[in-house]
């Protein structure tokens, strides 16, 4: 579609983006998770299946990797839906 290669595609994204397609993929499935935790009262578990994760320990690593802090904690420490 772009007309490259893989290879050259990935580095090209990485310049452009200063990270990587796979890096920007799990950012913006955070980004998601956050505005969901915020805005319904759907379980973590569920919250992961709609953000793309293949699970909730997933969820969980990416989400404090790249927030600081847990779903479930993000959740509390907003002051909504507390479970």
């Amino acid at each position: 579609m772009a007309q490259l290669s893989e290879f050259h595609f990935a580095r090209m994204f990485k310049v452009s983006f200063n990270c990587t397609p796979h890096q920007y993929v799990l950012t913006r499935r955070v980004e998601l998770a956050k505005r969901l935790l915020l805005e319904s009262q759907e379980s973590l578990s569920n919250i992961s299946i709609a953000s793309g994760f293949s699970s909730q320990q997933h969820l969980s690593q990416q989400f404090k990797q790249r927030v600081g802090v847990t779903p479930a904690v993000f959740r509390k420490v907003q002051g909504k839906f507390p479970r």
